[in-house]
């Protein structure tokens, strides 16, 4: 899996996509996700998705106070495995 959250963060691999979003939320409270407006195409077994995101993180302990909010959206490839549809490369592109 190849993701790219925006610039500097372009990661190969699970563990490398996994250790940079606990870098940037390990300090967040509450979140939410709302993920809307999906656009799928579909070409034997490799598929193209677009949805748009909207993500809130709260702070928790000394940044209770704080509140993170990104909105943007998710351009996905997939592919098909036996063990079903899996992402092989993201892309998130931040509006605001």
């Amino acid at each position: 899996m190849v993701a790219n959250y925006g610039g500097e963060y372009r990661l190969e691999g699970r563990d490398q996509v996994v250790g940079m979003i606990r870098s940037l939320l390990d300090g967040c409270g509450p979140t939410q996700h709302l993920l809307g407006n999906f656009r799928v195409t579909v070409e034997k077994d490799v598929a193209t998705c677009a949805c748009y995101v909207r993500a809130a993180h709260a702070g928790r302990g000394e940044q209770v106070s704080q509140i993170y909010e990104v909105w943007a959206e998710y351009r996905d490839q997939l592919v098909r495995t036996p063990e079903g549809w899996r992402i092989s490369e993201r892309r998130m592109v931040v509006f605001h």
